[in-house]
């Protein structure tokens, strides 16, 4: 009786877990590995996704992309926890870029994790999307808003 409530309670914790990071896996180290590495494999963020930098970060952007349909991509990139000052940050990068292109605009911010608050303000940016990363090995992603 003992060893089904342990293991019922072992199961119960491992759900927990899953519904709280749905992905196993490691974060990056840095943020420059993570753009090094989301670079060769930009398609793995977003079917169609093409790099529009020549490879480098540019105004402090750290990928500036074409989606299928021609739009540009401003895609942020946080190794951790995104903060609430993130949403400022896209918004300030996009702004910037309506300036220099008259495609539409689209921003992406990639975290290992979104606080209630960015989650709540990306919402009311319909241009905006937030996508969390797991497993720096395999690249996986899962749009949050």
């Amino acid at each position: 009786m003992l060893e089904d409530w342990l293991h019922n309670r072992s199961v119960i914790a491992d759900i927990e877990k899953r519904i709280k990071h749905p992905f196993d896996g490691q974060p990056f180290s840095s943020e420059k590995t993570m753009q090094t590495t989301l670079r060769k494999q930009i398609e793995q963020l977003e079917k169609g996704l093409t790099i529009a930098d020549g490879g480098t970060e540019q105004y402090d952007v750290d990928i500036t992309a074409y989606d299928r349909s021609g739009s540009i991509v401003i895609i942020e990139l946080k190794v951790l926890r995104a903060r609430p000052y993130v949403i400022r940050q896209i918004a300030s990068y996009m702004a910037e870029a309506s300036h220099r292109w008259t495609k539409t605009i689209r921003g992406i911010v990639v975290a290992w994790e979104f606080p209630y608050e960015v989650k709540d303000a990306a919402r009311r940016m319909p241009n905006l999307q937030l996508v969390q990363y797991r497993d720096r090995n395999r690249l996986r992603f899962q749009r949050v808003v």
